[in-house]
């Protein structure tokens, strides 16, 4: 009786030995792969934006806009978690003409869940309070219309997680001529 005992406590003391190192393993697995998704959705954002300012004529208004549609193509991480919408108030696309080609560069803050992982990897940014009268509120609400989706709640006063890692990508396109109008 006495080694039955013995060997239960054994492997509880086993158990809380391994339990946080087979758990850490299992949020960066999670991480690992919440990354790789979110990388290939923020390069073909960039992708995107980059064709449609290298086609746009400059007459389309803001239904035309590279940075709609980039907000568009990031929608998808939207449905993940609320704090991607955080992140998706976030995110910025610079547009710049080099000559015969157009290149977007799109900053997307991609939200950290690893436990601690946070302080080390990442930064602390803040979101706007109120998005209702701002630009980004405005492209934001036109890229749910657009994409059929119903518009969530961007009120930030909930808790969100207040780590965030910038992740870049820069695509380029060679600028297409106007269309013709006859």
């Amino acid at each position: 009786m006495r080694a039955s005992l013995d060997n239960r406590g054994q492997s509880a003391a086993e158990f809380a030995l391994t339990a946080p190192l087979i758990l850490l393993l299992f949020f960066c697995l999670i991480q690992a792969a919440y990354c790789t998704l979110t990388c290939l959705v923020v390069q073909r954002s960039a992708l995107v934006a980059a064709r449609h300012a290298a086609r746009q004529d400059g007459t389309g208004g803001p239904a035309a806009s590279p940075l709609l549609e980039a907000t568009i193509a990031l929608l998808p991480l939207a449905d993940l978690h609320r704090s991607n919408l955080v992140a998706l108030v976030l995110t910025r696309v610079d547009i710049n003409r080099r000559g015969p080609e157009v290149e977007a560069v799109v900053r997307y803050p991609m939200p950290l869940c690893v436990p601690l992982a946070g302080r080390w990897f990442g930064e602390r940014l803040n979101p706007p309070m109120d998005l209702s009268d701002s630009s980004v509120g405005k492209i934001l609400k036109q890229a749910f219309r657009l994409s059929g989706r119903t518009t969530p709640d961007f009120s930030f006063n909930v808790a969100h997680p207040t780590y965030f890692r910038i992740i870049t990508f820069r695509a380029s396109a060679p600028l297409e001529a106007p269309p013709s109008r006859r």
